[in-house]
């Protein structure tokens, strides 16, 4: 499918994502849209993508089977150490959503809580400029962007 929105010029993010005993690591490309260059920057436990926007996710593991669960957004697969898993999405409401761990991954799994934070394309665009970021919960990301 990426090959097809690509085609038709329309909008999309890309986010590497990587389970881990037992928080969620966001990886962005940064300001160029590139991976593996400097400007990349990872998040702890908060995906941040615009509304309206396709979200092509490589999802893997670094240490046991974890899975990615999104409810708001239909999404839940499996992170296996090793393996690459490719996936997307299209959030439609901006917002703040649930991200969990539905995998029972080890004795801290409940732990495994995250958020989908969903911003317009404006403030999207704003962040990204901002970036990167050391955010590790949601009540980082708020106290440095989304109540500025």
């Amino acid at each position: 499918i990426k090959k097809e929105i690509v085609d038709k010029g329309e909008k999309f993010v890309e986010v590497k994502v990587i389970g881990r005993q037992f928080f969620w690591t966001f990886r962005y490309p940064g300001k160029d849209g590139k991976f593996g260059t400097s400007d990349d920057f990872d998040l702890g436990n908060a995906l941040v993508v615009p509304e309206n926007h396709y979200v092509f996710v490589k999802l893997t593991s670094g240490d046991t089977l974890h899975s990615l669960f999104i409810p708001n957004v239909r999404i839940k697969y499996d992170a296996i150490p090793g393996r690459e898993t490719h996936l997307w999405f299209k959030p439609t409401k901006t917002g703040v959503y649930e991200i969990a761990c539905a995998e029972l991954c080890g004795d801290m799994h409940y732990r495994m809580k995250a958020y989908l934070v969903v911003l317009s394309e404006k403030d999207y665009k704003k962040w990204i400029e901002e970036a990167p970021y050391e955010v590790s919960v949601l009540k980082d990301f708020e106290e440095k962007f989304a109540k500025k």
